[in-house]
């Protein structure tokens, strides 16, 4: 019943065949080429036949019937002392009735334990329901059209090493056409501190910390569970032997509901079959700061609550009307009255309503605003320390703040890209799927509704095959080195980024998601600069099918990046700092259709040693037709959100020959293709050798910028 490391998964039937990982090591980030290779798990599960055996013999069976706190037993290999029920040999143990105590398996023989649940209820009012301190394995089986129970006590004497409802200290197996409620009531619903498998059951367990648990391997096969955990709703965890603590789930309905990660392994995660339903930390709506806590301005704000559930007390005779704003709007100035004293109740800190970004206050402040000069503030700042503001006011601030040049405006200010990686604390658990090394999805259907990200690995991410249907507070798709998807249908309604990874390679499938932030993510989780430098990190698209709805860049690379195959659409940032395409290393087409639209603002195109012919349009967020020189449209864009700027490249797009260009029907230009990338209708400003303003559609009457 033992696992193995480094087998093909015997229980897949169909060989997954793809182009394997680069194999590369985290800490200095080598990446090596890629080669064509079977997809195979690094672990392999084969139960024995005996772990699906859900019958008896009544002839050489022991039946016990419970009664309260007595238990009637015909056999031999158990016996009942003060409401405990012991198992002492190997056999086959029918129990049936009510016990107010516990069944406690304690088997020095070799051989196995098999408990056949018919009609029990087991109710302890100290400890464990039903304790394995040893046997070689003990199967639970819920018998066919019975419905059983196990209830745990919500204290344990300090004595007891065990900590769960079920807990076993050896493998254990649940199977059984019949019904099996577990509570824990303690900590945990399920746990083996071996090997644990669920076959072909109905399971429901409710737990006050994790509800199923396992420790070398928890493998789930044909049953439907539900669980509800406050803690983890399933785990392995052995972290002790870098060979366990993996999950496999190859079939069945697993429902989970989790205060903290919904599916999480020490090691390896593996779905390669069944429909799994994940709502982690309360769900997307709850999305966790990554400081720590809830976070009210962070995010996309779908379904979040700043106040959380407490909204301010309004004054009595608020009418719900906004105050009159002065004519002219108004200018961010103070009242010409104002003498520069604040309310006696004081500042709370408070943002006004709608604006975006989070305010962290630094240690030694209280939301009070400093004593105002006499006489008012004059707008001038005090001078900077040598190393910076560190949120603490200078002893000696006087209130009045340094004279900025003439002319400055907040304008001016040039934001620093964020080159980190988004998940930046380990604190956060309510992740939907979670491995603290790599994750593999071989097939079936995961929807995942999750606070932190929907799925996290440390190492890598392998998505070949099944439906991933996505709603998270953070990313949707995370891996701190490699994220491979070679097939399978992903959509992601609600991200704050859709896919990351420090190598992402995508090479078929289809995926369509939302994302607040950016939809493709390539960055070094180990990064430490904020600058524009280039990190090793890298993006490759080779196939599949790709539409990215995103507010801030459609795809981001903080490497490389390279497009050579599939149709990538973007509906990107419509204003900002953000565009359709990001990257602070080399970025090139060298194949497929890319049409990828948003702001003119800050425009970066491929580079001219792309293999592919490239068109850089200005718009005025119409619809874009393509068309070569026989009338024939080899490109469309539309959008329902503003974009100044589209860049379509695409294989029928060929050096020397003419296209025309239209926008709602009206020809924007007619170009004959010279260079790698051209521009129509855009004026072409450069900045590190990319376009950073965009052009509008001329008015009548006037030419081309």
């Amino acid at each position: 019943m033992k696992y193995r490391k480094h087998a093909v998964l015997t229980l897949c039937a169909a060989v997954l065949t793809g182009c394997a990982g680069a194999q590369a090591q985290t800490s200095d980030k080598t990446v090596t080429e890629q080669t064509a290779a079977a997809v195979r798990l690094p672990f392999d599960v084969t139960p024995d036949q005996e772990d699906f055996d859900e019958t008896y013999n009544e002839a050489s069976a022991v039946m016990i019937s419970f009664s309260e706190d007595q238990a009637e037993i015909k056999g031999n290999g158990a016996s009942f002392t003060d409401g405990t029920l012991t198992v002492s040999m190997p056999g086959t143990y029918v129990l049936s009735g009510t016990l107010h105590g516990s069944l406690h398996v304690n088997s020095e023989s070799k051989g196995t334990v098999h408990l056949i649940l018919n009609n029990a209820e087991i109710t302890s009012s100290n400890g464990a329901a039903i304790h394995v301190e040893e046997a070689d394995k003990t199967i639970i089986t819920a018998y066919a059209g019975t419905e059983n129970t196990v209830n745990d006590s919500e204290t344990y004497s300090e004595e007891d090493d065990a900590s769960a409802a079920i807990y076993s200290k050896d493998d254990l197996i649940l199977n059984g056409s019949g019904k099996l409620t577990v509570n824990g009531n303690y900590k945990n619903g399920v746990h083996s501190k071996d090997d644990l498998y669920i076959l072909n059951t109905n399971l429901n367990v409710t737990s006050v910390n994790d509800s199923i648990k396992g420790k070398d391997v928890l493998y789930l096969s044909g049953s439907e569970i539900t669980v509800n955990a406050e803690g983890d709703g399933l785990c392995a965890s052995n972290d002790s032997d870098p060979e366990s603590g993996n999950i496999l789930i190859d079939s069945g309905k697993i429902t989970v509901t989790s205060a903290d990660d919904g599916i999480q392994a020490i090691t390896y995660l593996a779905v390669t079959g069944g429909e799994i339903n994940v709502t982690a930390g309360g769900g997307a709506g709850e999305a966790i700061n990554p400081m720590g806590g809830f976070d009210p301005f962070g995010g996309n704000m779908q379904g979040q609550d700043p106040f959380n559930g407490e909204r301010p007390e309004m004054p009595d005779d608020f009418n719900g009307e906004m105050p009159e704003m002065p004519e002219g709007g108004f200018d961010g100035r103070m009242p010409e009255d104002f003498n520069g004293e604040m309310p006696q109740e004081g500042f709370d800190g408070q943002r006004p309503d709608g604006m975006q970004g989070g305010f962290r206050p630094q240690d030694g402040m209280n939301g009070e605003m400093p004593e105002m000069p006499e006489g008012g503030f004059n707008g001038e700042r005090p001078e900077m320390p040598e190393n910076g503001f560190d949120g603490q006011l200078p002893e000696d601030f006087d209130g009045e703040m340094p004279e900025m040049p003439e002319g400055f405006t907040p304008d001016q200010m040039t934001p620093q890209e964020n080159t980190q990686s988004s998940d930046t604390s380990e604190e956060n658990n309510a992740k939907g799927l979670k491995a603290d090394q790599d994750i593999y999805i071989l097939g079936g259907t995961v929807t995942v509704d999750s606070a932190d990200d929907a799925f996290n690995a440390n190492g890598n991410l392998t998505v070949t095959d099944g439906t991933l249907d996505i709603k998270t507070g953070d990313d949707a798709l995370h891996a701190d080195y490699k994220l491979l998807i070679q097939g399978g249908t992903i959509n992601i309604a609600q991200c704050k980024e859709g896919l990351e990874a420090f190598e992402l390679i995508i090479e078929d499938g289809k995926i369509d998601l939302t994302a607040s932030d950016d939809g493709i993510n390539a960055s070094d989780p180990n990064a430490t600069s904020t600058s524009m430098q280039a990190d090793s990190s890298s993006l490759v698209i080779s196939g599949g099918e790709i539409t990215l709805n995103t507010s801030g860049d459609g795809i981001d690379t903080n490497g490389s990046g390279v497009i050579s195959g599939g149709t990538v659409t973007v509906y990107g940032p419509v204003m900002g700092a953000e565009s359709a395409l990001d990257h602070n290393g080399s970025f090139v087409i060298n194949g497929g259709t890319v049409l990828a639209g948003g702001a003119a603002g800050m425009v970066e195109l491929p580079e001219d040693s792309s293999e592919s012919m490239i068109l850089s349009i200005g718009t005025s967020s119409g619809k874009i037709e393509i068309k070569d020189a026989s009338g024939n449209v080899i490109g469309t864009y539309s959008s329902d959100k503003s974009y100044s700027h589209l860049i379509f490249s695409s294989d029928d797009l060929k050096k020397g020959e003419t296209y025309s260009v239209y926008e709602d029907g009206e020809l924007l230009e007619e170009v004959t293709l010279e260079n790698t990338v051209t521009n129509i209708n855009f004026n072409g400003a450069q900045m590190g050798g990319n376009p950073m303003n965009g052009g509008m559609r001329p008015q009548n009457g006037q030419g081309r910028p």
